[in-house]
This record gives structure tokens, sequence and C-alpha cells, in this order.
């Protein structure tokens, strides 16, 4: 009973692996660059 915490934390840590990485393939991509072309000069700015 007490080795199964690891294999819930695993099956978790799969999980959203597999969902971030289906999230970037999906909208991450597109959405990212479209964001970033739209703010990409002005945060630069203001970071510098």
């Amino acid at each position: 009973m007490r080795r199964r915490w690891w294999r819930e934390l695993l099956a978790d840590v799969l999980t959203g692996v597999v969902l971030a990485a289906y999230w970037l393939a999906a909208c991450g991509a597109g959405g990212a660059a479209g964001v970033r072309a739209a703010r990409g000069p002005e945060v630069d700015d203001e970071r510098s």
C-alpha cells in the first residue's frame, strides 16, 4: 500500500505531460506565435 502513491503520482505526471503536449500542438504553435507577433515588440521594450 505504501508504494502505490508513486504510481498515482507518475500517472498524474504522465497525464499532465500528454495534455501539455496536446495543448502545445493544438493551440501553442499557432496561438502563442500570434500572441508573440501581436505583443512581442512591446513586451521586449518593457523588459529591456
